[in-house]
Parts: C-alpha cells; sequence; structure tokens
C-alpha cells in the first residue's frame, strides 16, 4: 500500500469533476489528508466514495489500454498466487463442488437451486453466466435443470470449456447487451467489481434478460465497516487494477433503480455471529439496554460486517421492456383490511397492482402496508389455486410461494407503502390468488392474514 496527500489547490480543484456511477459527485476517502492509494505500471488511482448513494470506487478509473495490458488473453494462467500454472480448470471446478469448503460458492450456489425451484418451475430456463472463467458454473446450472451458456474474455479459459462441450462464448458487456430478451437468469459472480463502467452492465443485462427474469450477484460490499475503517488499505480484496468498483447495498439500490431492477434478495458473508456477543456485552457496559438481538444482528450483518454481499435483482423495466403480448385478464386489485391474530391487532393491506406475463411466467407488483411497527420478521407466502373464479376453496391444492420481502417486515413503518415485484411460475390456466404472513420460527401462517387479492388467466 502507498498512501500520498493532496497538496495543491490544482489537485482540490479537479476533485470537483469527479463523478460516480450514478451521476453523482465523488470524495476522496481520507482522513487528515492520507487516501488510499494504488499503482499499476505508472498507473495511479485513489479510493473515493460517492456523497449520494455511497459507492466506494477507484478513481481514476483505468483506460481500456491499461486493463487490456493487465488481463491479456491468458489472465488465469499469469495469475501467480496459485502456483507455477496459474488458476486452472481444476481450482475452478473444485471451488463449485459441493465439498470445497469454501462458504461463498456453496452459498451462491444454494441460492442458484432457490431460484430453480421457486421461480422456474416448469420448462427448462435459460441461463447465463457473465464471466464465466472456465465454465464450471455453467456445468452446475445445467445440473440444476438450466440451459446453461455463458462467456468471458479470457481466450484459454473460453477455448478449453468449448473442448469440454460447454456453451461458451468470447465476449463482454456489449456482447451481453446483443442478446436481447434470450435468457430468465443471468449470473454474475465476482465479476462486477472488475467492470470500468458497472451500470453499463446493467443496462446490458437488462437488455439480454427477458421480462421477470433475474440477475443473480456475488460480489465484495463497499460497506463493509473494518475496510471503511482502514480507508481500503488493508482490505484483502482490494486488488488494483482488478478491483474498480465497491457496491454496497445503498448504492446497489440506486443501481436498480436507474437500470430497471427491482431487488428481491440480498444478503451477506460476513462475521456477524462471531461480533454479535462483543457488541452486547459493549452496549451493557455502557448504560444501554440490549433488547433486539435480531435487529441488531441483522444491522451489523448487511451494513458493517458483511463482505460478500449476495443479491437477486428482477428485470421489471428498463429501455427493451416492453408490455406483455400474452393474455392477461380477470385482474381484479382490491384492497383488502384484515385483523392480524395476534393481541398487538396488527391491520395488514394489501393490492395487487399489476401483472406482467411472458408465456408462463408472471410478474406480480404487490403492495403492502402495515398499521404499526412489526416485531417479527415475516416471510411474505403467496399461494395460487387453479380454477374458476370465484372464492377460495380449502379442500383444492393450491401452488405455494414464501419468500422473504425485501426491506424486510420488521423495518415497515405505520404508512409506509412497500412494493414488491414477483416471479410466479404457473402452467397456463385460470388461478385465485391469495398472500399473507409466514412466521418461520412458528412454522404457520397467520390465517386470519391470508387475502384473497384477485384472479388471472395465464
Amino acid at each position: 500500500m502507498e498512501r500520498g496527500k493532496f497538496q495543491t489547490m490544482a489537485d482540490q480543484r479537479e476533485q470537483n469533476f469527479k463523478v460516480c456511477v450514478c451521476g453523482a459527485a465523488l470524495k476522496v476517502l481520507n482522513q487528515n489528508g492520507l487516501v488510499t492509494r494504488r499503482e499499476w505500471k505508472g498507473f495511479v488511482s485513489d479510493i473515493h466514495y460517492c456523497l449520494v448513494c455511497d459507492h466506494v470506487q477507484f478513481h481514476p478509473i483505468p483506460p481500456k489500454s491499461v486493463l487490456d495490458n493487465y488481463y491479456g488473453a491468458e489472465f488465469f494462467q499469469a495469475a501467480s498466487v496459485w502456483g507455477e500454472a496459474g488458476f486452472t480448470a481444476e481450482h475452478s471446478a473444485h471451488y463449485w463442488s459441493d465439498t470445497s469448503g469454501h462458504l461463498p460458492h456453496i452459498t451462491f450456489l444454494d441460492l442458484l437451486r432457490r431460484l430453480r425451484k421457486e421461480n422456474f418451475r416448469y420448462g427448462v430456463p435459460a441461463a447465463h453466466d457473465f464471466g464465466c472463467g472456465y465454465g464450471s458454473l455453467l456445468r452446475r446450472l445445467a445440473e440444476f435443470g438450466f440451459d446453461a451458456s455463458g462467456s468471458d474474455l479470457d481466450e484459454i479459459a473460453v477455448r478449453d470449456g468449448k473442448r469440454q462441450h460447454l456453451a461458451m462464448s468470447l465476449g463482454g458487456v456489449a456482447e451481453l447487451g446483443a442478446q436481447k430478451e434470450q435468457y430468465d437468469l443471468i449470473t454474475c459472480y465476482h465479476c462486477l467489481e472488475h467492470l470500468p463502467a458497472p451500470y453499463e452492465f446493467f443496462l446490458a443485462a437488462n437488455r439480454a434478460l427477458r421480462p421477470g427474469g433475474l440477475l443473480a450477484l456475488a460480489f465484495p460490499s463497499g460497506g463493509y465497516g473494518p475496510a471503511r475503517l482502514d480507508y481500503f488499505g488493508k482490505f484483502d480484496w482490494c486488488f488494483f487494477p482488478a478491483h474498480l468498483h465497491y457496491f454496497s447495498p445503498r448504492s446497489l439500490r440506486k443501481a436498480a433503480e436507474t437500470t430497471g431492477f427491482e431487488i428481491t434478495y440480498l444478503e451477506t458473508q460476513s462475521y456477524a455471529d462471531e461480533q454479535l456477543d462483543w457488541a452486547a456485552r459493549s452496549m451493557s457496559l455502557n448504560g444501554h439496554q440490549f433488547t433486539d438481538q435480531e435487529g441488531l444482528h441483522a444491522f451489523l450483518d448487511r451494513n458493517l460486517l458483511g463482505r460478500d454481499l449476495r443479491a437477486v435483482m428482477c428485470r421489471y423495466n428498463g429501455p427493451t421492456a416492453r408490455s406483455s403480448s400474452g393474455p392477461v385478464n380477470n385482474v381484479h386489485s382490491p384492497r383488502v383490511t384484515c385483523q392480524r391474530n395476534s393481541s398487538t391487532g396488527a391491520n395488514l393491506i394489501c393490492s395487487l397492482k399489476s401483472i406482467e406475463s411472458r408465456c408462463a411466467t408472471m410478474v406480480l407488483t404487490l403492495t403492502f402496508a402495515a398499521s404499526f411497527c412489526m416485531t417479527t420478521r415475516y416471510k411474505i407466502v403467496l399461494h395460487a389455486q387453479c380454477g374458476e373464479p370465484g372464492p377460495w376453496a380449502e379442500d383444492q391444492p393450491f401452488h405455494n410461494l414464501d419468500f422473504w420481502p425485501y426491506p424486510n417486515t420488521r423495518e415497515w413503518s405505520p404508512g409506509m407503502e412497500v412494493e414488491l415485484k414477483v416471479p410466479f411460475d404457473l402452467a397456463p390456466g385460470t388461478y385465485r390468488l391469495r398472500t399473507g404472513l409466514y412466521d418461520v420460527e412458528t412454522n404457520s401462517v397467520y390465517e386470519r392474514t391470508l387475502l384473497q387479492i384477485g384472479e388471472v388467466f395465464i
């Protein structure tokens, strides 16, 4: 690490022209003039943060000539940290195996399994792994039932994957954006931080996804507390010029809103469990009552101690989004108020705002509101019962989908409306829809919160 100081007025004036990926002003991350500075073959860049979305990035971003020189055509083979042979296909296959013991990879695989089960129940959905390397994740996606393809800029890795009969191609962001509405799922595992223009990637992914398609991401967190305190000076994921951008939950939400996505899932791999007891004891010693252990854990996990963020974003709008040509009718959007079966007497309001449809995949836009702050983190449960229009028939089978809303129910406040976009894979037919709250700890649905919210024909 090399640290330096801004000592001239020219440096200070230049600061006014530094712009974040979101379009707002950037400010150098410093204390008393000290900044984290990196250099690669004469090109120097410093860590900055955004005044609006809290995004962390290097500035200036290296030009294409520098990045091309750094990556080259044999990037993996030149990764000397892995030995004389570099990062090999065998290394990659090991990390993406269920027995690797590498928690970030294993939790990402678990996420993809759940997406296949809950969001793509029928047919063979098309998945594309952006930045696929040797294609090890493609094999796993195919095992999960996806029609899997991938792209990468490493010529040798792509050539090796093709020899293994994997559907791999040489390409980057521009090539992805040319695949208009080709995919149901795009994965991007620890590639986002490498991109010089990540918003261009989000726009390209939006164009390549079908309406209601999902973008699954994993990347180092720009909100990681220890790294922020050290100005990313000793952060072991602060590789330059490889890692250029560090998204936090806040800056990812900004990116999603700007590029036509809705975040449906956001979790992290962190050390919150190890630090929770320490935090509780510290609060107690300083005279603070520690009553909300779960709430503190969630805060630490997502905003402070999370190193590896995982997110799922649903395409709902954007430059290529269009209204569906499929038949969607008989949709009712009642606003219903019901009494939760508890001593607190909570009122839950839900409305079905809109439905998009492509083939047999519906994307429901649901709006929820509660009359007061909830003390439990609930899942949202969504039921669809096939049959003729009419009241819900308790003796008939139904399709079930449950998911964690974002933000979670503990963060809902009185009068606050929470809008959620939910992809729901169903076979063609007429369905009655209802929704409610599900308590994971008691493994039960609050029956009096089950609201029939509409009927739809696919």
